[in-house]
């Protein structure tokens, strides 16, 4: 598999690295000055490209090699087409890479004639960006990708007797996801006060822009729920991942610079086992996709970290803050549903 890359090519000045080669093949490189590790699946990942062109007349074989930092990370051997009019672009698969912190590293093409000659060989420097980078350009994507519902430390807040969920509740203790109509905002709040019980605090962000995009670092739940700490796209996600797990439908809705939680209460945008509670406190506000509609009850999440803030207080900030910018959030849904990201294929990240 790819990852998504998000930034301008570096070309090479040159065709040809090596002057002593009189060869057919003619060849350059690029490689994307910054990799986006985020969208990372299991397998391998694509984080450069060469480019190779053929002036003979009939197909050749080249060898294409990979080095990172020192390592021959990929080697495989590409045809090319005899007289191709224009540079073959060649994907070249690097093997998973997974850096806790963004750093920069060094990459080596080379590229091999059919006796051996060599091509082209460069190195450029390239920065790749730690896992826990969010693209802010692509956040509705990778928020649903970051919302894990199968975290061990998720599961334990949820499913555990003696976990922060089964604390809260007490004697009534009990995760029945919508099967009981009335129940839907009783378990919601229960969340709300279980991750308030921990004492969590709230850290700024620590966003950064760059040549390459908007990113912000973000931790995983696990690492939020060890530290009881978090800022709102992390309490978000921790938020969203506990529903999930409850069998809630969670939504993070995005208005300008903020990121708020919420739980589906019913759709039509797409087929939903969730449904309309008889609503007993709160505000609902309805998201729209064109002329589809969605009702969610949503709540500020960093108001876990406020000991003052009660369940009800995090619902009216919240819903101030989006109808605040609901016709700019509808237009252009800033808004993910979780459920509806998964029904597209988006799997949750594990790390």
């Amino acid at each position: 598999s790819s990852s998504d890359v998000t930034s301008d090519s570096e070309s090479g000045d040159d065709a040809c690295n090596n002057p002593n080669y009189t060869g057919p093949i003619l060849a350059e490189c690029s490689t994307q000055r910054v990799v986006d590790l985020s969208n990372i699946s299991e397998g391998n990942v694509a984080i450069g490209a060469v480019a190779v062109r053929n002036d003979d007349n009939k197909s050749r074989i080249v060898s294409i090699k990979a080095f990172l930092e020192g390592d021959c990370i990929s080697t495989f051997n590409q045809e090319v087409p005899s007289k191709s009019s224009k540079l073959t672009k060649i994907t070249v698969p690097f093997k998973k890479v997974s850096f806790d912190d963004t750093r920069s590293v060094e990459i080596r093409f080379q590229v091999l004639s059919e006796s051996g000659g060599i091509i082209l060989d460069r190195s450029l420097s390239m920065l790749v960006r730690s896992r826990f980078d969010l693209d802010l350009t692509k956040i509705k994507e990778q928020t649903a990708r970051l919302v894990n519902p199968l975290d061990p430390a998720i599961k334990h807040f949820v499913d555990s007797a003696d976990g922060p969920l089964a604390k809260a509740m007490g004697s009534s203790y009990s995760v029945t996801g919508y099967q009981s109509r009335n129940a839907v905002i009783p378990q919601i709040k229960a969340v709300f006060e279980a991750v308030k019980s921990l004492g969590m605090h709230y850290v700024s962000d620590t966003s950064t822009f760059s040549d390459e995009g908007f990113y912000q670092r973000v931790r995983t739940s696990e690492k939020v729920l060890e530290d009881r700490s978090g800022n709102c796209i992390e309490f978000s996600i921790l938020f969203a991942s506990i529903f999930e797990s409850m069998a809630l439908e969670p939504v993070v809705v995005f208005p300008v610079g903020h990121a708020i939680v919420g739980v589906v209460l019913s759709t039509d945008m797409y087929d939903s086992e969730s449904c309309m509670p008889s609503i007993s406190e709160g505000s609902i506000i309805v998201l729209r996709n064109g002329i589809k509609t969605c009702s969610v009850l949503c709540f500020e999440s960093t108001c876990c970290a406020h000991h003052s803030c009660s369940f009800e207080d995090a619902i009216g900030i919240a819903t101030d803050t989006i109808n605040g910018q609901l016709s700019n959030i509808n237009r252009r849904t800033d808004f993910s549903l979780i459920t509806e990201k998964r029904h597209g294929g988006i799997q949750p990240k594990v790390v």
